[in-house]
């Protein structure tokens, strides 16, 4: 990998040592950029140093390319949804030729005879630097922190073993960009939870939404409100409840695009239309459909 190693928009050390969210801590950084829908059907094995824009670089594979989207899985796992935009001339050519390298046409091969510019040969591959901030299509440089306090213990309300839980959320959001700033935007923030008696099964447990500008230099930060419920995990058949399972966060800009998705591991970003949807109190499968008939259990928050 090249020495400058590229998490989206993120810090060189946050790329080499990601930090899985826990019980009882704060979550880590999940960087990502302007988030569009992807095509699970087309997919690569093949895992390459891909650069963008500024020379910065990320060793993944292609997942999924979907118009100008694409969907690459990093070397730990963890999956990144991108504009093509970003990535150098060579690196777009190899996403659009479905993850394969990009051969020489007969028009662009040498002609007998011809001898080419030996600079030519020997130069680097190019590297488009952002248009200016006036210039359509430009990708914002956001990087977003989503912050999770958890509390979970015997519940005092209830005896025996029902647990209480509770939930602080926070959103900060840093801009990377020298130049370009995103006003009149919007946040929403999902908490969900995941049932004690079927683990397909889903809850909103906790719906925030709030205005998001974020000039140059300056970080957002955003507090929300505690999110309190009860559950039980070990009474046999009286356990209920839902406990916490992750959060997305979808960021849209003035026109109501979405220009960024960030999820847990316990959420999925590939959903950000669906979970713009979702109220609190509302029950879905893993890929955020509606269930179909009575969840198993129901909410209960405080």
């Amino acid at each position: 990998m090249a020495a400058s190693v590229w998490t989206p928009y993120s810090n060189p050390q946050a790329a080499m040592n990601p930090v899985i969210p826990r019980h009882l801590s704060h979550t880590s950084v999940l960087t990502l950029v302007a988030f569009l829908a992807c095509d699970p059907a087309s997919s690569s094995a093949a895992t390459r140093t891909f650069k963008d824009t500024s020379g910065r670089s990320i060793e993944a594979e292609v997942v999924s390319v979907s118009g100008d989207a694409v969907t690459l899985r990093r070397s730990d796992g963890r999956v990144f949804l991108h504009p093509l935009a970003i990535f150098a001339p060579e690196d777009q050519a190899y996403i659009k030729n479905g993850g394969r390298e990009v051969k020489r046409t007969d028009a662009s091969a040498p002609v007998p005879g011809k001898v080419e510019k030996k600079e030519k040969e020997d130069a680097p591959p190019a590297v488009v630097e952002p248009k200016s901030a006036s210039a359509s299509g430009q990708p914002y440089l956001l990087e977003p922190r989503i912050r999770i306090g958890k509390s979970d213990r015997l519940s005092k309300i209830e005896k025996f073993d029902d647990r209480a839980l509770r939930l602080s959320v926070g959103v900060d959001i840093t801009n990377r960009h020298p130049t370009r700033e995103l006003h009149g935007g919007k946040g929403t923030l999902i908490i969900m939870g995941r049932s004690v008696l079927q683990l397909r099964e889903y809850a909103v447990l906790g719906r925030e939404e709030f205005p998001v500008d974020v000039p140059v230099k300056t970080p957002f930060r955003f507090e929300g409100k505690d999110i309190a419920s009860e559950y039980d995990d070990k009474g046999g058949t009286s356990r209920f409840g839902y406990t916490y399972s992750g959060y997305v966060f979808v960021l849209q800009d003035a026109e109501g695009r979405i220009i960024l998705a960030a999820a847990s591991p316990g959420g999925n970003a590939r959903f950000a239309e669906k979970v713009l949807t979702l109220q609190p109190k509302t029950y879905v499968d893993r890929d955020f459909e509606p269930l179909k008939g009575r969840p198993a259990t129901t909410i209960r928050l405080r």
